[in-house]
């Protein structure tokens, strides 16, 4: 009895410790995911605004050329960093109509990394590490 408290102890509690420090880690995923070789721009109507870790979440609806209506699932930064290029919880509300530059999902699903917004007024939020693929590639209008 002695000798198995000793063995969980030092096999058992360990192990239950680094299964546990990996969770975040499992949580989060690599920009692996995203294709940074194409910049793509959308157009459309803010769905919702998430302020939350790992990342803020963009919900866009696009309207697509034949009329339909596709639902963009967009991944922004943390909340601390959006912070440092001027961003605010209430940034953007829903029904705001925005132009988005974002490098999409590799899998080709309707999902995004956004490097910019643009809001009807001009003004464009961008990280300043993007600045020269948005300056291309931002819908002028």
């Amino acid at each position: 009895m002695f000798k198995q408290k000793i063995l969980a102890r030092k096999y058992v509690l360990p192990a239950v410790i680094v299964a546990l420090a990996g969770m975040p880690a499992y949580a989060h995923h690599s920009h692996e995911i995203f294709d940074n070789e194409n910049v793509v721009t959308l157009s459309g109507t803010v769905s919702s605004f998430g302020w939350m870790y790992p990342h803020g979440e963009l919900n866009l609806i696009v309207h697509a050329e034949n009329g339909e209506e596709m639902p963009w699932m967009l991944e922004m930064g943390p909340p601390n960093q959006l912070e440092r290029y001027g961003w605010t919880n209430r940034a953007l509300q829903a029904g705001e109509e925005i132009s988005v530059v974002i490098y999409p999902k590799r899998d080709g699903s309707n999902e995004g990394a956004v490097l910019a917004v643009e809001f009807p007024s001009g003004v464009l939020m961008v990280d300043e590490e993007y600045w020269d693929y948005v300056d291309k590639y931002r819908v002028r209008r």
